[in-house]
């Protein structure tokens, strides 16, 4: 089964083709319907257009999927190896750089288990 959640201008539409077929379709949950495979191909664009495919947005047949043009935040690094400026997380051991204690921590308990 594939699992479909319309988009919320197109869930009457998809509702109604759905309660169309032969046998009807199911729900899984408020918002989500079980679409047999063999079924999917046959599913009218129109009623997928926004929608969730198994945890995926609905991208249409020979369409390249749409990519951000935001850009990546810049990080400064420090001299230690790996080490975003300014955070002062450095292990003493091997000079690696961390971006919270709690990665540092977790970095000494498995790298440096003797220390």
């Amino acid at each position: 089964m594939i699992r479909v959640r319309p988009a919320a201008s197109c869930l009457r539409a998809f509702a109604a083709w759905a309660v169309a077929q032969d046998p009807k379709l199911r729900t899984v949950s408020a918002a989500e319907f079980a679409v047999p495979v063999e079924l999917f191909p046959v599913v009218p664009e129109d009623v997928l257009a926004g929608a969730v495919i198994d945890g995926f947005p609905y991208e249409p047949p020979g369409e390249a999927p749409v990519e951000s043009s935001a850009p990546e935040p810049a990080v400064e690094v420090s001299a230690a190896a790996g080490s975003p400026a300014g955070s002062g997380a450095v292990c003493d051991e091997c000079g690696r750089g961390f971006s919270s204690a709690r990665g540092l921590d977790t970095h000494r308990r498995q790298a440096h288990p003797e220390a």
